[in-house]
Formats: structure tokens, sequence, C-alpha cells
């Protein structure tokens, strides 16, 4: 079997460009892609990945070959995911080319498989993380580590944020936030999407901002209304964002860099963020991390997990075909030593308690029994198999994907990690000043108005002999 493969990322998903001759006519085969092994056996229908040391070529099950040429996955036979999100009543769930949206009863299928790109136009790579918000706004981060967002409702967010900023006015007469929200649409490129219930706004980066890959995050719901973005790194690293801080001190840093004509506008911005923002955010009480998983949360926290979401007050953390479940409480700093003292594991499946599979279609499927299949399953991820291959195949992998990221440890710069819809209240507050400065100029008479007018004239028609003078000299001297 030959073939073209144009990325392969969270360890089994593969773009593949061109295949050649079925897999059952050939030997087995093995593809090498960014040192990852993907072996291919005859007659059979899942393919197998390497782990451990190479020279022992242990294989363990890696996932459906229908998988590896492009069709939707089987979940409820394979678990692996790419991403989750969820807000309050439902589930969206990521893998390879495709996405389910789920509530709570529904079971993914292949009826119900939507493809990511014509829903989310933007992203055209594999989902590596993804997250929502309790109003439904979706976060996704792609491989490249691009960031897309998708708003369902802008205000409620600004309404939970900033408190009382529609209303806010300079002066009892100036209502700043009908500008601000031109400004906002305009800055991300805010644009309603046709037949389903999302704006998008324009791609961003965290290249710049973070040297690992993201692996799995969410936003966590309904604690104190805090609004913690968790994020889970490469290399056993997290990071904890909180959104909210974020964004106030955002809004201190442009207050300050409010100057000249704009600088009216400053005691009123203050005396604002100070009625809200208590105590004062700062970056050392808005941004934790990076740290690393095992020593600040808990050593049987499972590593580098593959999804994560969070649903009331509860945080989920799927791993392979478990799930953890934890408070949403435990994920700020004041309680971690108390969660490193918690014992935990994984309390079950994802099959029938998140993705809602039904026991009854596994007999339908060819398996004696769900529990029977549930055996076979742990069996394969977790008992490697010594399989030498007859053929390894090495291929190299997109340009793209083996860019070096820089690393920015500044201050300014880790806040620029407050995520699509956080950072579009960050630096719009300039346009209230300006829609101030704007009315005072409408007030200017017109006789001052024709007097600045034909001074600007003169000017204009003397830049331009002095212009012509200068580079008829230029000329002449010219070789």
């Amino acid at each position: 079997m030959s073939a073209k493969v144009g990325r392969l990322t969270k360890e089994t998903n593969i773009k593949v460009l061109e295949v050649s001759n079925a897999a059952e006519n050939v030997e087995s085969r093995v593809l090498s892609v960014r040192g990852q092994k993907i072996l291919f056996q005859p007659n059979e229908t899942y393919f197998m990945k390497a782990i451990g040391e190479s020279s022992r070529n242990e294989y363990v099950f890696g996932g459906w070959n229908q998988v590896f040429f492009g069709c939707p996955q089987p979940l409820c036979i394979d678990a692996t995911i790419d991403a989750i999100a969820a807000d309050n009543h439902q589930l969206i769930i990521f893998r390879g080319l495709y996405y389910w949206i789920l509530s709570r009863n529904l079971q993914p299928t292949f009826r119900n498989a939507q493809k990511i790109q014509q829903t989310f136009q933007s992203v055209d790579k594999f989902v590596a993380a993804s997250a929502a918000d309790k109003f439904g706004n979706l976060i996704i981060v792609d491989e490249d580590m691009k960031v897309h967002g998708f708003i369902k409702d802008l205000l409620p967010i600004v309404d939970h944020f900033f408190p009382a900023l529609r209303e806010l006015t300079i002066f009892r007469v100036i209502r700043v936030w009908p500008e601000i929200l031109k400004a906002i649409k305009k800055e991300l490129d805010y644009t309603p999407l046709p037949n389903i219930p999302y704006s998008k706004i324009k791609v961003m980066s965290i290249k710049d901002y973070t040297d690992k890959n993201v692996r799995s995050m969410f936003i966590t719901k309904d604690y104190n209304n805090a609004w913690k973005l968790v994020l889970f790194l490469e290399e056993d690293q997290f990071l904890i964002i909180d959104l909210i801080r974020m964004a106030r001190l955002g809004f201190r840093q442009q207050i300050e860099k409010l100057k000249g004509k704009e600088a009216f506008a400053k005691p009123g911005l203050i005396d604002y963020i100070n009625s809200i923002d208590i105590p004062e955010s700062t970056l050392s009480n808005s941004f934790f991390g990076p740290y690393n998983v095992k020593s600040e949360l808990n050593q049987n926290f499972p590593r580098q997990p593959e999804a994560a979401f969070a649903r009331g007050d509860k945080a989920y953390i799927v791993k392979s075909w478990e799930y953890y479940e934890l408070s949403s409480s435990d994920f700020q700093e004041s309680s971690f030593p108390k969660l490193k003292q918690t014992r935990i594991s994984g309390i079950d499946d994802i099959f029938t308690r998140v993705l809602h599979c039904k026991l009854l279609d596994y007999e339908s499927w060819g398996f004696k029994s769900y529990y029977d299949f549930k055996k076979n399953y742990r069996d394969m991820i977790k008992n490697p198999k010594v399989i030498l291959p007859a053929t390894t195949i090495s291929l190299p992998s997109s340009s793209s994907s083996m860019k070096t990221m820089k690393t920015v440890q500044s201050e300014s710069n880790s806040s620029g990690l407050i995520f699509a819809f956080v950072s579009a209240l960050l630096i719009l507050f300039l346009v209230a000043s300006f829609m101030y400065s704007r009315q005072q100029k409408s007030k200017v008479s017109a006789t001052r108005k024709n007097v600045s007018l034909n001074k600007s004239k003169k000017f204009h028609l003397n830049d331009r002999k002095r212009k012509f003078v200068r580079n008829r000299s230029l000329h002449n001297r010219s070789p």
C-alpha cells in the first residue's frame, strides 16, 4: 500500500491525500509520520499505533480504517475523541473531519455526523481543543493553534464581564455603548453565519504566547459566577486563566493609554472599573501557570487528557475511554493542596454515560454484549501486541506542522491569551472618546471652519510647491 499523508495529530488523526492498493491485498505495512508509527494488517478493519520503544514493535489499537480514510468514526465502539465543548444543554463532540451535537439522550451515529468545515468554515484543520461558555458561545483551537470564535450572543458576555457598561454615560450625557458595539463588530469582522445560530469573528493565533500545543480545555460554569479557562498543554502542563479578571485588567490598561483629547474619558471610565473590579485585577490574580499537572494537581490525574468539558458545577476530564469527574472549584489555586490529597480515578467509561450509547445496540453490532465489548476494547487499548511489520514507509510531514513557536513571557504578551470573544472588549474604549471629540468638533462655528480650511489649502499648496522644487533639484543632480 502506498499513501501520501498530510498530517498526523492527536495520535490517530491522519489526513490521507492519496491511497492506492487495498490493504487486504498486501502484507502488513507501517506508515511512519512525525515519529508515530501506524500499522495496517491484511483483512483487519482497524489499524494499530506503536507505543513504547520503537525497537520493541509494540502496538495497541489505534482506530478504525474507515476513520483513517476520512469517514465518520463509530464513537460508540471507539471513544477516541479530539475535543468536547458543552453548554448547559448539549455536547459538541469533535473527531476527525466531523462533529456531533448531542442532547442528553442522543447518541452519535453516522446519520447525525456533520462535516466540521461545512458549519465552521474557517476551521480547515483538525480540531485540537474546544470550549463553550454557559451561553453557548464556542471557541475552537485547531491543530495549528489558530483560535476560531463563534458567538451566539455577545450581549450576555458584556453584561457578565462588565455590568452596566451598556448604560454607561460620560458626563451624564454621552452613552458610549453604541459606538463600542459598532467598533467591536468592525474590528473583529463580526459576521452572522447562514443557517446556524452563530456569528464568526476573525481567526486569531496563540503561537506568539506559548510554545506548547493545547491538548484540551474547558470553561468553568456556575461556580460563584467565575469564568476560568483551564487549558491542558503538551508535556503534561496546564494553564488557568480567569477570563473576567483578564478582561478587566485589559480594560484598565486601555484606560491608561488615553492621552490628549481622549483623556477626558479617563475619570469616568476609572470610576466605572473601580466600582466593578474589586479587588483590582492584576496579572498575578488573573493568570496561573503553566504548572505541571502531576506536581500541582494530583499524581493520578490523567496525563495529557484528550478532551475536557464543564457542565453545571462539575468538570469532566476524558482520557481514552474513561472520564474523571471533578468540581469546578478544584481549579483555583487555593484548592490545589486539597486536590493533591484527593483520590482520583476514572469513574466510568464514556460510552454510556457521556455518549449515551444504547446497550442493546452492541448485540446487533455483533458483540456478545456491551460488557463483553467493553472488556475487549479495554484490552486492545491497554495491552500492547508485538507485531513485526513487513515494511515501514517513512513519509515526511508538512513543513507547516514543524514550525517552532515563539515563547514570549512578558506581562503584556501574557494577557494575549484572552481568547476570541473576551479580547473583543479590551481594545475599543478609545471609540467613546473619539465619539465625544467628534461631537465637540460639530459645535465649532462655520467661520472658524472656513478659516481652518483656508489655512489647510494654503499649507498644501505651499507643500506641493516645495516638493516640486526639491524634485527638480534632485533630477538635476542625477547622472
